[in-house]
Parts: C-alpha cells; structure tokens; sequence
C-alpha cells in the first residue's frame, strides 16, 4: 500500500523522490500495467487502492485468454512461435499443418500464451529436422495430460478446420503429380487405409 501511494503521486503530480534522497525529481514517463488477478476483488479486500486504480485504468484492453481465442488467433501465434524458435535454435523453419491448428484449438491452454509457446519450442528442439510439426508430439503432450479424447471430440464436434482454411506451401512448389500424390496419400492415412 506503500508504494501504490508512491506510483499515485508520480501519476497524479509526475514526483518523485529516489531512495535515500530528498530531492524531487519529475517524470514525464508514460506507465502500462498489466495484472492477471482481479482488480476489483483487491479493491474489496483493500489491498489495492480505489484512487490508483481508476489512475491507471483510462484506457483498458482486455486480452482474452488463449482458450477464449479464435483458430486464427491460434494458428498465427502457432506460425509465430515456430519462426521465433527455428531463429533462436537456428534450425530450418518448420511448417505448422492444418491438423496440428485443429487440435490444438480443441485445447483449454490452461499456462495460456506461454504454455503453447514452450510447446512449440520444445517440439522444434525434437524434431529439428522433421519439413512439419509433427502432430504425434502434440496428440502425445495431450495424452499425458489426460485430455487428448476430450480435445479430439472438441475439434471435431465445433468443426475448427473450414473448408476455406488455407494450404501451406513449401517454399519450392510441387509438381501437380506430387501433390496429387500427397492428397491421396493423406486421405488414405485420414480413412486408416
């Protein structure tokens, strides 16, 4: 409660003193908080004080978490991940496939943004080498936490995938035979042969 009357006077008056010194000095410095507990609880409880809060609180966002997000929001954050991962383990950047970002929006993330970040970096830290995120990594990292069915049956039954999602291609495009080759082949492993 101490300090939250320090930063009030340094948002209301722009004062402030450093520690150990007498002098005042004055701030021009923009302030942007964030906070993943419950303002107005902490100002019923009085741990948080009413004037600071409605200081701080002129212009909210309100980021929703990952679970409340939409596939897009997922599968941009996705293909972010896997360039900020293949940039920092300096590996070749792999491709996120449409089935990885459909069971994955089945997912209630509940370590939110940085759950789905660590997932994503620790799979390109395995398999550095695989064109794709393998979908068997994240079916398994569901399974250990004991919600892949559940997940499974989310995806499906809110239909995540449209028929408008877009193909990825690789950088160098294949060949008509090629590709129709790859549908075929995965139509075939999506019917279990």
């Amino acid at each position: 409660l101490q300090s939250q009357v320090k930063l009030l006077r340094l948002i209301q008056e722009h004062e402030y003193s450093p520690l150990g010194d007498d002098d005042i000095f004055y701030s021009s410095a923009r302030i942007i908080v964030a906070t993943n507990k419950n303002i107005e609880e902490s100002i019923e409880k009085g741990t948080f004080r009413k004037d600071l809060y409605y200081r701080l609180n002129h212009h909210r966002i309100h980021i929703p978490p990952l679970r409340e997000r939409s596939k897009k929001d997922i599968s941009l954050l996705l293909n972010f991940f896997v360039y900020e991962a293949s940039k920092k383990l300096a590996i070749k950047q792999q491709i996120v496939p449409p089935e990885v970002v459909n069971l994955l929006c089945g997912y209630s993330f509940r370590g939110n943004v940085r759950e789905l970040q660590a997932l994503v970096f620790d799979c390109a830290t395995q398999y550095q080498e695989a064109g794709a995120l393998p979908i068997d990594y994240f079916k398994k990292y569901l399974a250990d936490k004991g919600c892949l069915s559940e997940v499974i049956k989310k995806s499906s039954e809110n239909n995540i995938l449209s028929d408008e999602e877009e193909i990825i291609f690789p950088k160098n495009l294949p060949s008509l035979k090629k590709t129709i080759s790859a549908l075929i082949k995965e139509a075939m492993k999506r019917a279990n042969n």
